[in-house]
């Protein structure tokens, strides 16, 4: 194999393993997703969230609120998108929230709800199903189209995916540079 082809194709198996690294991947391996629900409209409710894919297909959405009036009936739902803006349609209803808790088993893989951004609302009751009262992502986000770019985004979706993305950045540039200095030696 000549000098040149060896780096290439080096250098595309490294980007091959690059885009294998995503959340739907990361989430496939692992079996739990933690969520942080956040207070919306000044209501002081917040709380945390749990999915557990039960290995069957379905998934296990515990939820438990915090602070303000979290006490009482609250329905609760998974809409796909992000929490900012408008509710579109409910994706996942939940059983409603009482005195600060809900369980809910549906038909949805770890998978399935990261593949696309989506999110878990929270609202004041049924009388006001348009007030939220906490809300918190659960989906991969959508690459940002400012600021850091593509490679920000790649980097930054979670801790171990930013550690692989260094590993494969860093030795990509290796052997690149080396190439460069060995063909500019022998070129000498």
């Amino acid at each position: 194999m000549s000098s040149i082809k060896f780096p290439l194709l080096v250098v595309a198996v490294m980007i091959t393993l690059l885009f294998l690294v995503s959340p739907s991947v990361y989430a496939a391996k692992n079996k739990r997703i933690d969520i942080v629900l956040e207070q919306q409209h000044e209501s002081r409710v917040s709380g945390t969230g749990t999915i557990v894919d039960n290995g069957n297909g379905t998934s296990t959405v515990s939820i438990r609120l915090t602070g303000g009036p979290a006490e009482g009936v609250h329905p609760v739902h998974i809409h796909a998108g992000v929490c900012t803006g408008t509710v579109p349609t409910i994706v996942y209803p939940l059983h409603n929230i009482q005195d600060g808790k809900s369980i809910t088993v549906i038909k949805a893989t770890l998978k399935d709800l990261t593949t696309e951004p989506m999110f878990i609302n929270v609202h004041e009751s049924m009388e006001r199903l348009h007030n939220v009262i906490a809300c918190g992502a659960i989906g991969a986000p959508k690459p940002p189209t400012t600021g850091r770019g593509a490679l920000g985004y790649i980097a930054n979706k979670t801790w171990l995916d930013g550690f692989i993305f260094a590993v494969i950045f860093f030795s990509i540039v290796g052997m690149l540079m080396q190439f460069v200095i060995r063909e500019s030696v022998r070129r000498q």
